[in-house]
């Protein structure tokens, strides 16, 4: 199942069960969650297409360079202002990815009904006391490579390519799939976490009524 269909399918779900105004509250996190990797896909589209079309202008100037300098240059000048566009992109999917991984952590406070105020709602925060939550709230660590998913993606979002790289790059988009990856493999985990921990949750007595 694909992150954005889980999330459609847990949303729908605490639509359909969840206690109000609890509910209420954690269907409008899950809606910003979702809102923020839809945008993630949108803006990797764009960089794809970019991406594309870099490629295609670093080729011309290898098989130019020797044979046809004028073309070459032409070539090397549009790859250089096409690698700026490719960053400023990375730079905008930073952004949202940071966005998405806040709005997770404020769905992951509702949902266990702690109160954080939004200010606080941080993954910064999440990551740095994850452990201590789940000891204080009695929360089965599952998967227990949660942490590490949290602390990796963390790493990842902060090495952004640098906008001095060399202007030869033939494969510019390895860092910005292995960080999408990395998204898609942390919210599978934290779907998870979510089932598992599902009796500590705002959505207990919902259940419960159910059975």
């Amino acid at each position: 199942m694909s992150p954005i269909t889980s999330i459609e399918l847990f949303l729908a779900e605490v639509r359909a069960h969840a206690a109000v105004p609890a509910g209420d509250a954690l269907a409008r996190r899950l809606s910003c969650w979702l809102a923020y990797y839809r945008a993630l896909q949108f803006i990797r589209e764009r960089y794809s297409q970019t991406n594309t079309t870099y490629l295609q202008a670093i080729n011309t100037y290898l098989h130019t360079r020797e044979r046809l300098p004028s073309t070459a240059a032409q070539a090397r000048a549009e790859a250089e202002a096409l690698r700026h566009r490719l960053h400023d992109k990375f730079v905008s999917f930073s952004i949202f990815a940071n966005g998405l991984l806040d709005s997770m952590a404020d769905t992951w406070q509702c949902y266990f009904g702690l109160g954080w105020p939004r200010s606080d709602s941080t993954h910064a925060r999440l990551t740095r006391d994850f452990r201590v939550l789940c000891r204080e709230h009695g929360l089965i660590l599952t998967p227990t490579a949660l942490p590490t998913l949290m602390r990796e993606l963390h790493t990842a979002l902060v090495a952004s390519p640098s906008s001095f790289a060399p202007v030869i790059d033939e494969r510019p988009e390895d860092h910005l799939t292995a960080v999408s990856t990395a998204i898609n493999v942390y919210m599978a985990a934290m779907m998870q976490f979510f089932a598992r921990n599902v009796d500590h949750s705002v959505r207990r007595n919902a259940l419960a009524d159910r059975r």
